[in-house]
């Protein structure tokens, strides 16, 4: 018995290692197929990307996997786009290091587009932002972003602890659609044991890498990230 303890104790590392990998290779899978759906969304409306959210008048919302649901085989009506939550479960938009229950009737969501739309020293990223407007904002288009193989487009971003959690990112709802910063990365729900402190970042050019989340922030912070997040370039 004590051999096969000891047998079990030096076993168990190496299939939480080779969990872990499997689950990484899925994510990042899973961050492929968006970014085929973002280029055909792009090829479909000027080229530009999809923006992160928009909340009109009226409340609900549309955020940036709305627009890309129908490139991902995900069929939804006008108003299930329009109303702030994506019904069913989409495992497209699950990373499966992301492992709380699934929420009843709407589907979670462990992705998000870094912020867009600030101005000067603040987040420059592709996911611009609308809040009670009429009008939707214009997705950033593709000529405007020099480096497009160092510029983030997606990326992982888990938001809740535990299924119930009002913070939960769920699919098709603007809160959690957009990220600002690792700090936010790192501290929101499971960030940090995601990937074991790294995550997978899908850029504009459609390739995924794992990385530390301090290798993206160039010449900004981990509370204001420059570098990777933003579509200027040298920054």
């Amino acid at each position: 018995m004590a051999i096969l303890g000891f047998l079990a104790a030096m076993l168990f590392p190496v299939v939480n290692r080779g969990l872990a990998a499997s689950q990484k290779g899925g994510c990042m899978s899973n961050l492929r197929h968006i970014g085929v759906a973002i280029q055909e969304y792009s090829g479909d409306h000027e080229m530009t990307l999809p923006y992160g959210y928009w909340v009109g008048m009226s409340g609900g919302g549309v955020s940036w996997d709305d627009l890309i649901s129908s490139y991902l085989d995900i069929t939804l009506t006008p108003s299930q786009i329009s109303s702030g939550s994506m019904p069913g479960r989409h495992s497209i938009l699950i990373c499966p290091a992301d492992r709380l229950p699934a929420l009843s009737g709407v589907s979670r969501r462990s992705y998000a587009m870094p912020r867009g739309s600030w101005d000067a020293d603040g987040p420059m990223g592709v996911g611009r932002t609308l809040n009670v407007s009429p009008d939707a904002p214009s997705g950033v288009r593709l000529a405007s972003i020099s480096e497009p193989s160092k510029t983030i487009m997606v990326m992982d971003y888990s938001t809740a602890k535990a299924k119930g959690d009002t913070g939960d990112n769920m699919a098709g709802n603007a809160g959690s659609s957009i990220v600002d910063s690792p700090t936010q990365q790192l501290s929101r729900g499971n960030g940090k044991q995601l990937h074991q402190g790294t995550f997978n970042y899908l850029f504009v050019d459609g390739h995924v890498e794992n990385l530390k989340p301090e290798a993206t922030v160039g010449s900004g912070s981990m509370s204001n990230p420059r570098g990777m997040w933003t579509v200027k370039s040298g920054d």
